[in-house]
């Protein structure tokens, strides 16, 4: 769009108008428009590494201009872990806009995180050009996806083991062997669960894990496959404990992590998905001290409870996260949301065994190969960290509404106004108005104490005929708060008789990137000032 400005060397000014631009971008593009089914996802099942990475390449496939898929690193095993980018690449570079980061699960027996992810991805997909929120988010924002992190105990607890850590080996029992004596499923049923063996000598029963004495120790299934809790092996406040790692990111599921979120600093927001208790939690988790956006989280928490149903709980004592990592270092606002579990559940315990009495497998007799007449039974552990495969799109409704807030909260960083004025012959005072349209400011108080905030950057360019007389070339803010503006100032002059330009350059590292520029026609002075797509 071009405005010329017929007054005589006074004033040029373009005022991009702020609810113009709202209403451009709800507008979705006709030509992007894609088919609304996929048959291949299926909401109703728990699925593979294998099956989550081929959903990823078909719907890269079906929508190449909103989705990039990609491989981000492996895991122990060489297992691939991917991501998934999705924005309208038509309106500009995933990193040119201000993104939300979706992370799924760290520990592998809490495989609804992954189906979540997939669903979130499925949905922001399926719906644009459909709704016109979801629209707006893919034009002006970028949404990443790790639909799982611990992709080797995924995949080791949809074959039946409870595999909360990577396969690492431990030697949990200290016997000089590695995961050499895992559970297996002897009445098979489809479930590891429990050995019992009454004792006469105490008059109550033995208790083991469903399975064999594999290394002929005396004791059942005590050194399962791996690993180190990866959810251990973040360097805030990591304690050198055996199943934390060797060191911070000792583990490749976590350096890839690591080396994601490092790679992206359009990341602004971001949540974590947990299970085996229903509830939101937020840093910090080593400690019960408030961080210093302690207030924000106060009013994010109380949407958020509002949207979900979860309530807040402080757990505690989890030392070495990556929400607080990802948080306290990265300068984003972290959440992590336990998704399903008996803790916290509405109800309580009763309810939830009301709920899904599959939880508690009765017992029965069973003639163990070693232990002789036993009973096999109790407490199946996939149920209470996971919901039955019917309810996986129930679950993921109910924490929509927050992870599509999330995107929406990002900061966004606009020039709303360019204004050009001649104060003398030639010389001009260039000013640019620059709004942060998101809620949430350009750097958390987090990064502005610790000193790790990238500042919002304002950078004048023009013509030969140009040049700059006054202030820097770059202005920096260290941050632009949420809704509030700021404003940048230069004086130029310019000679000759010839066509001249003015450019202002805008980049956020949370907030994304915005230019807009002045055109004047000299010696007339007819200005001409416009806009145009932001150059990559």
């Amino acid at each position: 769009m071009f405005l010329f400005l017929l007054t005589f060397r006074v004033l040029y000014i373009f005022d991009l108008g702020i609810s113009e631009h709202t209403t451009q971008l709800a507008s979705p593009r006709n030509d992007l428009l894609f088919p609304q089914v996929i048959s291949e996802i299926n909401f109703q099942k728990y699925h593979t590494s294998n099956e989550t990475i081929s959903i990823l390449q078909n719907l890269q496939s079906t929508y190449p201009t909103l989705i990039q898929t990609y491989v981000i690193g492996y895991s122990f095993e060489g297992k691939q872990i991917w991501a998934a980018e999705l924005t309208n690449q038509l309106t500009g570079a995933a990193l040119t806009k201000p993104a939300m980061l979706f992370v799924g699960p760290h520990h592998g027996n809490e495989v609804i995180g992954k189906e979540i992810a997939m669903y979130f991805i499925y949905y922001l997909l399926t719906n644009y050009g459909v709704n016109e929120n979801v629209s707006r988010i893919l034009d002006t924002k970028t949404v990443y996806v790790i639909p799982c992190v611990n992709v080797d105990g995924n995949d080791w607890t949809l074959e039946g083991l409870y595999q909360r850590c990577n396969s690492r080996p431990l030697d949990d029992d200290s016997d000089g062997l590695f995961s050499e004596d895992p559970g297996e499923d002897l009445d098979g049923d489809g479930k590891i669960t429990n050995i019992r063996k009454w004792n006469e000598t105490i008059n109550y029963w033995d208790y083991w894990p469903e399975g064999i004495d594999s290394d002929m120790d005396g004791l059942c299934n005590e050194d399962w496959i791996g690993g180190v809790d990866l959810n251990r092996n973040y360097p805030v406040d990591w304690l050198n404990y055996s199943g934390h790692g060797q060191y911070p990111f000792s583990e490749p599921e976590t350096a890839t992590v690591r080396d994601f979120v490092s790679s992206h600093p359009n990341i602004a927001t971001a949540i974590e998905t947990h299970s085996g208790a229903c509830c939101l939690i937020y840093p910090w988790a080593y400690t019960s001290s408030p961080t210093p956006d302690n207030q924000l989280y106060l009013t994010l928490r109380a949407k958020y409870e509002g949207l979900t149903g979860y309530t807040y709980h402080f757990i505690g004592g989890c030392h070495g996260t990556s929400d607080d990592w990802i948080y306290g270092t990265q300068n984003v606002i972290d959440f992590t949301m336990e998704l399903f579990g008996t803790a916290f559940y509405p109800g309580g315990w009763t309810q939830f065994y009301e709920d899904y009495p599959d939880a508690e497998v009765p017992w029965q007799n069973f003639s163990h190969p070693q232990l002789g007449e036993v009973q096999i039974g109790g407490w199946w552990a996939f149920r209470l960290y996971n919901p039955p495969e019917s309810e996986i799109e129930q679950w993921a409704l109910k924490v929509l509404p927050m992870l599509i807030d999330l995107v929406d909260i990002t900061p966004e960083i606009k020039i709303v106004q360019l204004e050009a004025i001649e104060i003398d012959a030639g010389l001009f005072n260039i000013s640019a108005t620059i709004s942060n349209l998101g809620f949430l400011d350009t750097a958390t108080l987090q990064a502005l104490q610790t000193h790790t905030n990238k500042p919002v950057n304002a950078t004048i360019s023009f013509s030969a005929n140009a040049e700059l007389v006054s202030a820097n070339q770059t202005i920096s803010f260290a941050v632009i708060k949420g809704n509030k503006t700021a404003n940048a100032q230069w004086q130029i002059r310019v000679t000759g008789d010839d066509y001249a330009w003015v450019k202002v350059t805008v980049v956020s590292a949370k907030g994304g990137v915005d230019e807009a520029f002045v055109f004047f026609n000299l010696p007339s002075s007819a200005g001409l000032a416009g806009r145009r797509p932001m150059m990559n």
